[in-house]
């Protein structure tokens, strides 16, 4: 048995369920914004960060010469954006758990009772009932 479920109720209605405890997830207009702006947020805070560094991000592009080729190496450019995505994600969820749920997401998690690969799906699942969609875990 699931110790919690999330149940799609209409297009923008998801409500999660787990021991005597619900909470509903409704999907708008804010939420839509604050989801879709994570990207750009992320990578304007990143670029505010490197230049409080006085570097910019062509700094963090390796140029490579051989013979009459040039070759740009983006990797470390793309590992720091990726990271201030994720930090911004995070930020995301946990302001949203307390907005719906009135906890952190951590609290959240041991008072539902999950494990942390138990917790890891939680944040997939709510993810999912966050975009109004129903997780590929999830049965209703």
């Amino acid at each position: 048995m699931n110790k919690y479920e999330f149940i799609k109720q209409d297009e923008d209605t998801t409500i999660l369920k787990y021991k005597e405890k619900e909470f509903e997830i409704k999907k708008d207009v804010e939420l839509q914004k604050e989801i879709e702006s994570v990207n750009k947020n992320a990578k304007t805070k990143m670029m505010l960060d490197l230049t409080k560094q006085g570097i910019t991000s062509k700094d963090l592009i390796v140029v490579k010469k051989e013979g009459n080729k040039v070759y740009e190496d983006k990797s470390n450019l793309v590992e720091m954006e990726k990271t201030y995505v994720e930090e911004a994600s995070v930020d995301l969820f946990q302001n949203l758990s307390k907005k719906y749920f009135n906890m952190s997401l951590e609290e959240l998690i041991i008072d539902i009772g999950l494990t942390d690969e138990e917790g890891t799906q939680f944040g997939t699942d709510f993810a999912y009932a966050l975009a109004g969609k129903k997780s590929p875990s999830q049965k209703n």
